[in-house]
């Protein structure tokens, strides 16, 4: 008898897998950034940070988050950036 080949793992063989970016919740953002869930509504209604929606749901691709990061440390709306960076410092003071 030969060896039958497994497909269980095919998925994960196929050239045409693609793997899914990471999605943040808003949970996740607001502990990232240290800011009120309120305040992230209000970024997300004035369009000051990127989101997506899936399925309704309210989230955050990391890479999206990142790049808007980096675009806040050139200046662009500099008092939100020390704002965000002044709240990080005292989550890590208090512990």
């Amino acid at each position: 008898m030969g060896k039958r080949k497994s497909h269980h793992n095919r998925a994960y063989d196929d050239h045409r897998f693609i793997k899914m970016e990471r999605l943040l919740s808003p949970e996740n953002i607001c502990e990232i950034l240290g800011i009120e869930k309120s305040t992230l509504y209000a970024w997300t209604s004035r369009g000051l940070i990127p989101f997506i929606k899936v399925n309704g749901l309210l989230r955050f691709r990391e890479s999206e988050l990142l790049r808007w990061l980096k675009s806040k440390e050139r200046g662009i709306m500099i008092t939100e950036v020390e704002n965000i960076l002044r709240d990080i410092q005292e989550r890590r003071q208090n512990g």
